[in-house]
């Protein structure tokens, strides 16, 4: 049960993603079932802050200090409006949570929030959705489907892993020559690449033999 700032951003009120929705039932789970506070009918523990404020009619101060709303439905659309709110404004999880329960504050139940507390909140959501805590949300929202499907990458190229190798072309000069031969060319993990093709160091064995056949050839005629 901790303070948050109850709040409604315009953009993307009444639309519930698969993002919003994991990240409602992360913070529902995390939150508990309190029984004293089970007729409030807010899942999140939304903090009470006027009645039919911020866009919402019936909402009374509950249990708890927290606010109380008619329906469960009515509860869970706001905590799906609060999220969508603090996504809008361009949070990842650290910043969501340092605003939904921040550390060194006092909650409405009247417990202490520490920040480690806040930390381990932003872990868990964090393990359950599968989203790095320094991602923005906002970039991720429109392809995240479930845990995993938000690819995030510093590599550019959205793979999750770097590519140094140009167009990623390669070449296996080893692969034309006789079995007999190709098997005592040494391997190595050695690559060059020139003009966006990759030689590896049996490539170069094998351009370097030409080279030398290519020469004696000459020295002949």
């Amino acid at each position: 049960m901790y303070i948050l700032t109850f709040e409604f951003g315009l953009s993307g009120l009444g639309q519930t993603s698969s993002l919003v929705s994991a990240m409602a039932a992360a913070i529902t789970q995390m939150e508990g079932v309190n029984p004293a506070f089970v007729g409030n009918n807010n899942p999140g523990n939304l903090v009470y802050v006027g009645t039919n404020q911020n866009g919402q009619t019936g909402v009374q101060r509950g249990a708890g200090g927290f606010a109380a709303f008619p329906t469960l439905a009515s509860g869970q659309s706001a905590l799906n409006n609060q999220i969508q709110a603090q996504i809008n404004s361009g949070q990842d999880l650290t910043d969501f949570f340092n605003q939904y329960a921040p550390g060194g504050t006092t909650n409405a139940a009247g417990g202490v929030q520490t920040s480690a507390a806040t930390q381990n909140y932003i872990n868990f959501v964090s393990g359950q959705l599968g989203i790095d805590p320094s991602v923005s949300l906002a970039s991720v929202q429109g392809s995240y489907s479930g845990p995993g499907s938000a690819v995030t990458s510093d590599s550019g190229n959205g793979s999750g892993s770097t590519d140094d190798s140009g167009d990623g072309s390669s070449l296996d000069l080893a692969s034309y020559l006789p079995s007999s031969l190709a098997s005592i060319i040494p391997g190595s993990d050695t690559t060059v690449s020139l003009a966006g093709v990759v030689l590896s160091g049996s490539d170069l064995f094998v351009l370097g033999l030409a080279a030398v056949a290519v020469l004696a050839v000459h020295a002949i005629l």
